[in-house]
């Protein structure tokens, strides 16, 4: 008799699966497609309207290893973000090129020959340098991208990957302050306190930016998103650096007092260690690039200066070679072969 009712109420059970599979099939494919629709929005919301931040959008051909994709719309290869060249907005975009010197923008691939992409597809790089539109290799202008969007209303941060030499990141016309949160491979991870403008419009801009020191690099950006993350403050990291400090004086002080230590010795001491970090060095000389006394040589067409006091301590060479005559060239890249 139990076997019985079991057996009904397994039958049952097969019934009301079968019968929910039946419902299941039967529903609109409208609705589906509804549903997944609002699901994608509902993720696609977590950026704001902003789009393609990571810059896998671009609807760019396969370059191989070895090839440049050559110039390109940038409509195709940034879409969503306006380029600029200075003050100049542009259309043309390189793919998987760079220029030697001049200002550009670039999207690089996968096959990219000089490292690949910070992350996934595709990374934007800007190259502030010389100004294209001049002629004058010795006007640089700045290189930049920007998009116009809504803040999610929870951000409290922007985070994104980067690398290079001078560049930033602004909201509505505001400087954002970056502060580094990691590293990777190729990059750092940096973010900025976004709360004071979270459900605003406004026009989020990166900018290679040309120096005096850096007239023309080469600044790479991939990954921005908006968190809810919070960024601690500067001055967070500059109170734990003077708390460490403080810290390492009360030790240092407890230890002089219980070895009753003169105060002269202890000094002495931290003057012999200034020195011996000195000598750490050896003989050598400049290491850190920062003696350099430019000396321009009169009536040099290239903007070169003299190589022995632009480099003391070394000597150049190219091709093996010393460097025939004693020079090297500042502010300035090579457009063809190589130099110093």
């Amino acid at each position: 008799m139990a076997l019985c009712k079991e057996e009904r109420q397994n039958a049952m059970n097969a019934r009301h699966h079968q019968t929910a599979a039946m419902k299941l099939q039967q529903t609109p494919l409208c609705l589906a497609a509804g549903l997944a629709l609002l699901l994608s929005l509902s993720g696609a919301a977590g950026q704001g309207t902003f789009r393609n931040l990571d810059f896998e959008s671009a609807n760019l051909p396969l370059v191989f290893p070895g090839q440049s994709g050559g110039s390109v719309s940038s409509i195709d290869a940034l879409p969503g973000w306006t380029a600029f060249l200075g003050t100049n907005q542009v259309t043309q975009v390189l793919y998987n090129d760079a220029t030697l010197g001049n200002a550009s923008i670039d999207i690089v691939g996968i096959y990219w020959r000089y490292g690949g992409t910070i992350e996934g597809s595709y990374t934007l790089i800007l190259q502030p340098g010389s100004n294209p539109f001049s002629g004058n290799i010795n006007d640089y202008i700045d290189s930049s991208v920007e998009q116009t969007g809504l803040v999610p209303a929870s951000a409290k941060s922007i985070q994104l990957k980067a690398s290079g030499y001078s560049f930033s990141v602004s909201f509505a016309g505001q400087a954002l302050s970056l502060i580094p949160m990691g590293t990777g491979a190729n990059y750092t991870l940096y973010g900025a306190d976004i709360s004071s403008f979270a459900g605003q419009v406004g026009t989020l801009r990166l900018t290679g930016l040309t120096t005096l020191a850096q007239p023309s690099t080469t600044d790479s950006f991939d990954s921005i998103v908006f968190s809810t993350q919070a960024i601690p403050e500067p001055g967070v990291f500059g109170l734990a650096a003077l708390g460490a400090l403080l810290l390492g004086w009360r030790v240092l002080r407890r230890l002089q007092m219980r070895l009753q230590t003169p105060a002269w010795l202890v000094g002495g001491l931290a003057v012999l260690l200034s020195a011996w970090g000195a000598v750490g060095q050896s003989s050598f000389q400049n290491l850190g690039f920062e003696s350099a006394s430019l000396i321009p040589i009169p009536g040099d067409p290239y903007a070169r200066v003299q190589f022995a006091t632009a480099f003391p301590g070394w000597t150049g060479l190219v091709g093996g070679a010393k460097r025939p005559p004693p020079s090297t060239i500042w502010r300035s890249w090579a457009l063809r072969g190589s130099a110093l």
